[in-house]
């Protein structure tokens, strides 16, 4: 059976951290796909992981840290275009267990605007 998430209106806040989705066998296009928030432990079909821009999803994710750690705001402005067309760049490289997944999480819903109520958290 063939599932996907094309029937939902609105994707945008999906949390995915350690779901087991393999049922699920298209998430929607790269831009839909940055709206929902996974972990490195997201277990997804067979299929996303033979995708061959796996690899340079987690690349783009280090290079984008590395340029906020560095200030270099035209590297990072350039990258972040980039990762608007590659799916997965929102996901947490880390696992769910990982301090790192929540904080990600944190970032994930403010760029989104999923804060206050009566989403998560405070407004700030």
């Amino acid at each position: 059976m063939v599932e996907a998430f094309s029937f939902a209106a609105n994707t945008i806040g999906i949390t995915l951290i350690a779901a087991d989705i393999s049922a699920v066998d298209y998430l929607g296009e790269p831009s839909e796909i940055n709206k929902m928030y996974g972990s490195k432990d997201t277990i997804l079909c067979e299929l996303s992981y033979d995708e061959p821009w796996y690899k340079e999803v987690i690349s783009l994710q280090r290079e984008m840290r590395k340029a906020e750690r560095t200030n270099n705001i035209s590297a990072l402005a350039e990258m972040e275009q980039k990762a608007s067309r590659t799916p997965f760049t929102s996901w947490s490289p880390f696992a769910s267990s990982d301090t790192s997944t929540s904080l990600k999480l944190g970032s994930f819903w403010r760029q989104h605007g999923l804060i206050g109520f009566p989403f998560h958290g405070t407004d700030e």
